[in-house]
């Protein structure tokens, strides 16, 4: 059996009566009363590091991440409106351009831990 969450460790039981409809859940004796952890890995972060491949030069800029639609919205709660990137632009030129960005394999562990 193949159990996927919190949720799915209960047996679900519906009532239904007129307009009121009851949903009771219970926890079957087999399943043990302390959840177990939902690992799902660690998440990759990259760094953009520009063309050079060395972070910090005068080359890795997002000038040419702007998107001008997405900066032209106001910002939320009264503050003024920022330059923002294009996540979509970002994506191709990372899909283009792979060795323009670094990963930290200990960052990557220590998300995962």
């Amino acid at each position: 059996m193949r159990r996927l969450g919190l949720l799915d460790q209960f047996e679900w039981y519906a009532y239904c009566r007129g307009d009121f409809v009851r949903l009771l859940g219970r926890r079957p004796s087999d399943i043990p009363a302390v959840p177990m952890r939902d690992y799902r890995g660690g998440a990759s972060t990259y760094t953009f590091v520009g063309p050079d491949g060395r972070a910090g030069s005068a080359d890795d800029v997002a000038a040419p991440f702007l998107d001008p639609i997405y900066s032209a919205r106001e910002g939320v709660f009264g503050f003024p409106k920022t330059e923002r990137i294009g996540g979509g632009l970002l994506y191709d030129y990372f899909r283009a351009n792979p060795t323009s960005f670094a990963k930290n394999d200990n960052t990557i562990y220590r998300s995962a831990i």
